[in-house]
């Protein structure tokens, strides 16, 4: 299955969507994405969610995100915006 299909998403991730939010990839998949509380180096030290494959975003935020990065990519070309989440554990 590929990733982001509903049966390779895990529970959180299917929690985050079952809320309306949508990942970032799916709007623009060169968007870099970093899952910060999924690594230790976030400021907990602790890794808080051992489930969460993708950057969820309220569509809107989404939707944003993707004109943001459109409009770097016509000035830097050699930018890529960098989506950094963090939802509230």
């Amino acid at each position: 299955l590929l990733p982001g299909t509903a049966a390779a998403l895990t529970r959180t991730e299917l929690n985050m969507k079952r809320q309306g939010l949508v990942d970032i990839q799916t709007i623009d998949s060169t968007i870099r994405v970093s899952l910060m509380y999924t690594r230790p180096d976030n400021f907990t030290g602790q890794v808080l969610y051992t489930d969460l494959h993708h950057a969820y975003l309220h569509p809107q935020a989404a939707r944003a995100l993707k004109q943001a990065q459109a409009a770097l990519r016509r000035r830097r070309p050699d930018f890529r915006s960098r989506c950094t989440t963090q939802p509230a554990p």
